[in-house]
């Protein structure tokens, strides 16, 4: 996220909510599957690195 300048708000398409966004940033709520596969497209990435 450093890389790219952002911030959880900025995540919010992917997470569909200010509240669940804050609680994967707290370690609160791991990351679901469906999020991980966004990430991985939002990113360009495999989506395995956001599951593990």
């Amino acid at each position: 996220m450093e890389a790219n300048n952002l911030r959880q708000a900025d995540l919010l398409d992917v997470f569909s909510s200010k509240g669940i966004t804050s609680e994967v940033f707290n370690g609160k709520r791991k990351i679901s599957k469906t999020h991980g596969i966004r990430l991985g497209e939002r990113f360009n990435v495999d989506p395995a690195l956001f599951l593990i």
